[in-house]
């Protein structure tokens, strides 16, 4: 069997009982002494199923048996959140979901580090579901099936040799893919870096926040100037003042920018500033004010009080600084501040790393030095960027100091609105005009302006604020938008140039549905696509007829299921069950899906996929959205075409329109009257109608026109790349043939609409009687018959050979691809390694049928297929019975 697996090299033991074995995998561990545990996923496998199930079947504490020191304290330990010890088993589980703190658990093994894949993936990448699946095809491009935990041991158990053999495979498969993506997400080396620089050791250095690493970097560089770091607790915390600054953040205008839009950004802003100004606890006197009205020698600084010299103000009148906020500083000619000291070898050390390494050579040696200093100057850049945030902690700071943080934000704030006024003021030199600002950045508009001279106009604009300011503070010339929306504070999209030679621009979108994780593919493809074709400059009737085409395609069922997964995260413990008796979609459906087995329940930030299904009953979001197996097993249910439409893919299109003053649902209510879709047929349309067989297919049918090529798509992966997989029919991105970048824009000097305020909520229609009514249409046309009772057209009865070859055609074209479906899940299931032989056999079809990877394309498709194929022979069969 070890021949046959993924790992040629494994050890193959047997044992008696499973006591004797993890026994032996306990003395396997203390004899090769590694110094790291692997797993993936500690709550439903790995070696946290190890440690729960001796313990729980057992009653024998294995962790002392794994670790290199005897110890008998709690099995698990947190390393995310407070929590020393799993849910009690005997709990309901919707008493789960109460108020309670969870944390994400890891196996206590003293002397050794216990890695969860699963956390690592979850900082590393930004996707829809973590899952081993589709963490392995985003990093590895790797599709690996998934089989669940009963299916496992029945071929195990029961199976013929061949099911066991898979089994182990299986097995070594993931286990070798948990190995890969260790090695590709690179954090071993480069938690190992980070480890050097911050001084601290390798586990917490891993798991532990940004405040303990700040603070042993202070540690070490305030011990030579013999100075302590106060400690203090969350009482003198709270008794500090509040803070009473914020950064500065503009509100744009609410306009689509078909001029160049340019941004710039202060690097480093906040480092820069604690730098410039040495602010710093070992240069801050406190408030001037207290200094006036103190009678004593007593005073306030941040969370603690401290005695001054009488007369230290006048003595230090010339070599002082006076914040925004009226905090005293001593200059650096007095003394040199610690962050200061800090902040300015390490930013200078990134740099010097960054100039090394483009100086690199080419080669394999150079490539392993180059992500060791990548990792170098990723851990310095993260240190400078959350200094700041360590003053100004001032609910779980450690040394948090109110006076040092407003100082910071306040100059910061004061740093930037001087940079809009220098701009507002020349503007007949420059001819911009500043429409943002967030914290460190500022957006210029240039009216007239081509893409050159704004890269032109934007550099020098740069340098000259850069001049006005005081080293190291510096303001750096971003990108240029052409063209541009602006929708709110931190929500911006538009077509990003880098270079003035750049050709293809990016779009680059912040803040809205397509970068964001709480919605369907199906509505980050529609918007992400609209916006293409905008900022390309396609004409309005063109983007009005490509919406229609896809909103016709969701109401006829011509798309993939797997673009309407909604994944969000469940959070046990976060819903107030007492003020509000019902559960958020996800989280019921997470509830739904666990079964008797408690290694399977919904774990911790675990994102639950589910599907919006038509609401038969009238029931709320919670009662009618399912799991996708369930979706799958239960042929009743049918995707709520309308939700989707009106709820998640209109509401953000009519964010990106009303900036032109369009109203896109007024779109889709002509589309509606224009095909004569009323209210109640369009949920005809959704529902199984057992006599039009366009509609029972589900896809591209005989009757389907494919001379559009705009009909055409290609599924798209988590990443964004078109996936290797069988090419469907669904939600399409076709983009257009982007323009010149100072070509004129269809758009320009359109204006928004009046925004609506009471705006009637677009939703789902309400249950009628027409839903209730039988559809009668001939099977082979679709065209009406004389009464429900026929299920043929009199054309089609009057030429059944013709009728009975057409219906045989569609059953065919079905029935042969569902064989090519089989045929690609046949080989993913083997690894790749499907002998021709065994190509068609019983068990490896079986094998290729039991996947149920909700992240591969193919299983959606081949389940949808096989259902039309099953409608197409019933229909055949009606057919035949009819023409007797």
């Amino acid at each position: 069997m070890s021949r046959q697996g993924f790992l040629s090299d494994a050890e193959w033991n047997e044992y008696e009982n499973e006591l004797d074995m993890v026994m032996g995998v306990a003395k396997w561990v203390c004899s090769h002494d590694p110094d790291v545990l692997l797993g993936y996923d500690f709550h439903s496998g790995s070696w946290g199923f190890l440690v729960e199930r001796m313990s729980t079947k057992y009653k024998i504490d294995i962790s002392p048996h794994l670790s290199r020191i005897l110890q008998t304290k709690n099995l698990w330990k947190s390393v995310k959140e407070n929590s020393s010890a799993l849910d009690d088993p005997n709990v309901s589980k919707h008493n789960r979901f109460k108020q309670s703190s969870h944390g994400f658990l890891v196996p206590n093994v003293p002397g050794r580090l216990v890695i969860s894949m699963w956390q690592i993936a979850r900082k590393e990448y930004h996707l829809q579901s973590y899952s081993l699946e589709s963490v392995a095809m985003h990093a590895l491009k790797q599709s690996i099936p998934h089989y669940p935990y009963k299916t496992l041991s029945r071929w195990y158990k029961s199976g013929p040799v061949s099911f066991r053999q898979r089994v182990v495979s299986y097995v070594c498969q993931r286990t070798e893919i948990v190995l890969q993506l260790l090695e590709k997400s690179g954090v071993v080396p480069r938690t190992v870096e980070f480890s050097m620089i911050y001084g601290t050791d390798y586990y917490s250095t891993l798991t532990r926040g940004s405040q303990f690493k700040v603070e042993s970097m202070m540690v070490r560089i305030s011990r030579p100037e013999n100075l302590l770091m106060l400690s203090p607790g969350p009482t003198e915390v709270k008794k500090q003042p509040p803070p009473s600054h914020i950064p500065l953040v503009l509100e744009p205008q609410r306009l689509f920018f078909t001029d160049p839009v340019v941004v710039l950004d202060f690097q480093s802003l906040y480092p820069s500033i604690l730098i410039a100004y040495n602010y710093c606890y070992s240069t801050c006197l406190g408030k001037l004010e207290d200094f006036i009205s103190n009678t004593g020698n007593s005073i306030r600084l941040g969370f603690t009080d401290y005695k001054t010299v009488p007369g230290l103000l006048e003595q230090l009148r010339d070599q002082i600084t006076v914040a925004p906020n009226n905090a005293v500083f001593v200059k650096s000619s007095v003394r040199k501040s610690l962050l200061s000291r800090l902040l300015s070898e390490v930013l200078d050390t990134r740099v010097m790393v960054k100039e090394f390494m483009k100086k690199k050579s080419n080669g394999p040696e150079s490539e392993s030095l180059m992500q060791q200093l990548n990792s170098r100057q990723l851990g310095l850049k993260l240190l400078s960027n959350v200094v700041g945030g360590y003053i100004a902690a001032s609910h779980t700071g450690r040394m948090p100091c109110v006076d040092i943080a407003d100082a910071m934000i306040l100059t910061a704030r004061r740093t930037l609105e001087h940079s809009i006024k220098h701009i507002t003021a020349n503007h007949h030199r420059w001819g911009g005009e500043v429409i943002g600002g967030d914290t460190d950045s500022v957006f210029i508009h240039f009216p007239g302006k081509t893409k050159n001279q704004a890269f032109e106009i934007g550099a020098e604009i740069a340098q000259e604020i850069t001049d006005l300011n005081p080293s190291p503070i510096k303001l750096k010339f971003e990108r240029v938008y052409k063209p541009c929306i602006m929708f709110a504070k931190k929500r911006y999209a538009g077509f990003a140039f880098e270079k003035p030679d750049q050709k293809e621009p990016i779009i680059d979108c912040k803040g809205i549905e397509t970068v964001q994780r709480i919605t369907c593919r199906a509505s980050h493809k529609i918007i992400e696509s609209t916006l293409m074709r905008v900022f390309s400059g396609q004409e309005l009737h063109q983007v009005k007829r490509y919406l229609e085409q896809q909103w016709s395609r969701i109401l006829n069922g011509r798309v993939s299921l797997k673009d309407f997964c909604i994944y969000k995260s469940v959070r046990p413990g976060t819903y107030d069950l007492e003020r509000n008796n019902k559960l958020p979609a996800h989280a019921n459906v997470g509830i739904q899906g666990e079964s008797s087995d408690g290694r399977i329940e919904t774990g911790y930030a675990d994102r639950v996929p589910f599907i919006i299904a038509m609401d038969q009953l009238g029931l709320g979001l919670s009662e009618h959205s399912v799991h996708p197996r369930e979706f799958f097993s239960n042929p009743k249910l049918k995707l709520d075409a309308m939700y989707y439409i009106t709820r998640l893919i209109i509401p953000p299109l009519d964010r990106v329109f009303n900036t032109i003053g369009v109203d896109v649902s007024l779109w889709f209510d002509s589309l509606s009257k224009k095909k004569q879709i009323g209210t109640a047929t369009i949920h005809k349309l959704t529902r199984d109608i057992t006599f039009s067989p366009e509609l029972l297919a589900g896809g591209s049918s005989f009757f389907e026109d494919n001379s559009k090529a705009s009909d055409k798509a290609q599924d798209v992966g988590d990443d964004g790349n078109p996936s290797n997989e069988v090419s469907q029919k669904t939600v399409a991105i076709d983009l257009p043939v982007q323009p010149s970048s100072d070509a004129p824009n269809p758009y320009q000097g359109l204006k928004p609409g009046p925004r609506v305020l009471n705006k009637k909520k677009v939703g789902p229609p309400k249950i009628t009687l027409d839903r209730f009514y039988t559809a009668s249409h001939c099977i082979v046309c679709t065209n009406p018959t004389k009464s429900n009772s026929e299920s043929l057209c009199n054309n089609c009865r009057a030429n059944p050979a013709k009728s009975v070859f057409l219906l045989i055609s569609q059953a065919s074209k079905f029935e042969r691809r569902q064989s090519r479906l089989l045929e690609i899940c046949q080989t993913c299931s083997s690894g790749g390694r499907m002998e021709s032989g065994s190509k068609g056999s019983t068990g490896s079809i079986e094998i290729a049928k039991s996947c149920d990877n909700l992240n591969c394309s193919v299983l959606f498709e081949r389940i949808k297929n096989g259902l039309s194929a099953k409608r197409s022979r019933m229909i055949l069969s009606n057919a035949l019975k009819a023409l007797e």
